[in-house]
């Protein structure tokens, strides 16, 4: 089995930019094998359950979202290549550092679909990495077509990180070793998908123009409905089976649930990488200039041959 340290040396060209994303991949990683550990672990059932604060967005916070943000800027600080961090449970830009050396930028949501720990849904972890563009961060600079590398993981019944870097899409499993090994090299959309994921429930507060759409998709014997209710459970599946996720917008109130900076972008460019295509807000997501750090959009992405740019 090819470990994930192996396929870093086998795979860097040993360029600047190689050595930096291959060591911000490596550090992540063992970010996720401390967070995976903590959430396999019985012992550690203390460290379930909210933690009494609201984020910005005004969710309750899970003790383990506190715990995960902070074990990735561990990593982060020590790395010396991370200049700021935009994070779901940070309010602010968190400046790591200001060195010239620190050239890079990451968006992160550190346990996404956390409100599931407490009755062992997959949940997972989320990252966007930009090379830093000059000292004055102008958010709109960095819109989603210009990431460098983007990374997700998933806890589930085994953990697995899959990450888009040099236009290809890798996975690595979590042995019993606890190191990751090689679970596919180059990850392509399926040409025939097999599920639409989407929840239902929320079809009276769609436009019609989602409603007619998920119609379509609900008519096609070839797509089964599959909803977790876990975005990187639900956009996992859907990237090794194939087929389409929806988050739209609520037609009153025209609010989106997902962030685009930290949630839509990383997974846009993964599934755009695998010969996919994603869409906010009736625009490519990856084109999509930001407003705010934590921005709300919709989101509808999958197979290309079956997504629409909807609003």
């Amino acid at each position: 089995m090819i470990s994930l340290n192996d396929y870093i040396n086998q795979n860097s060209d040993n360029s600047d930019q190689d050595k930096s994303i291959f060591k911000i991949i490596s550090q992540i990683s063992d970010g996720i094998i401390q967070i995976s550990k903590i959430l396999y672990a019985p012992k550690n059932i203390n460290m379930f359950g909210k933690e009494g604060s609201k984020n910005i967005h005004g969710e309750k916070v899970e003790k383990l979202d506190l715990i995960a943000t902070n074990i990735f800027l561990d990593y982060f600080i020590k790395s010396q290549l991370i200049s700021d961090v935009i994070c779901e449970e940070l309010d602010a830009i968190k400046t790591i550092d200001t060195h010239s050396s620190n050239k890079y930028i990451i968006m992160m949501d550190p346990l996404d679909g956390s409100s599931n720990i407490d009755v062992s849904v997959s949940i997972g972890s989320i990252f966007g990495v930009w090379e830093k563009e000059s000292d004055d961060f102008v958010l709109r600079s960095y819109t989603g077509d210009k990431q460098v590398m983007s990374m997700y993981a998933v806890y589930g019944p085994n953990t697995v990180i899959v990450f888009a870097f040099k236009n290809r899409v890798c996975s690595f499993i979590l042995d019993e070793n606890t190191q990751f090994v090689l679970l596919n090299e180059n990850i392509e959309l399926p040409t025939n998908p097999m599920y639409y994921s989407t929840n239902e429930s929320n079809y009276d507060n769609w436009t019609d123009s989602i409603k007619s759409y998920v119609d379509v998709l609900k008519q096609d014997k070839n797509l089964t409905q599959r909803y977790v209710g876990s975005l990187v459970a639900d956009f996992h599946r859907n990237l090794i089976k194939g087929g389409v996720f929806l988050n739209p917008k609520h037609k009153v109130s025209n609010r989106a649930k997902l962030r685009l900076m930290y949630e839509a972008n990383p997974l846009a460019n993964i599934i755009e990488t695998a010969g996919g295509k994603s869409f906010s807000n009736g625009q490519e997501t990856m084109k999509l200039i930001p407003e705010n750090i934590h921005q709300s959009v919709s989101l509808i992405m999958g197979n290309s041959d079956i997504v629409k740019n909807l609003e």
